[in-house]
């Protein structure tokens, strides 16, 4: 992108391209990328890997939708927000003791009296 701009020095071009495409609403990392190029690349996080299980699985399946959504919103009571959790930091631990505080909230069915 950068090379396509002419006149100018590359500061000024990555701010005047990080400018425009801000304006366009443009991915808050992509505009990092600009601003910071030689920084390091953000951790992913569990929203990471929903939004790319939701993209290649669910795609515009209703119902997968809303289990996914239910799922995700039962985890985030849990656990707390996905966008915080990376993924390098989770482990198997995470996923017994989410799945044990889980099934402690579900309602018990209840045996109904014969009448």
């Amino acid at each position: 992108m950068l090379e396509d701009v002419a006149g100018l020095d590359e500061t000024d071009a990555r701010n005047m391209l990080r400018h425009g495409l801000a304006q366009q609403g443009e991915d808050p990392l992509v505009l990092k990328a600009l601003s910071h190029p030689n920084a390091q690349a953000p951790a992913a996080t569990l929203q990471d890997a929903i939004n790319i299980y939701s993209r290649e699985r669910v795609k515009d399946d209703k119902d997968k939708a809303t289990r996914l959504d239910r799922i995700v919103s039962r985890m985030e009571h849990v656990m707390g927000s996905p966008r915080e959790m990376k993924l390098d930091d989770l482990r198997r631990s995470h996923g017994i003791w989410f799945v044990t505080t889980f099934s402690k909230t579900i309602a018990k069915p209840t045996a109904r009296s014969s009448q």
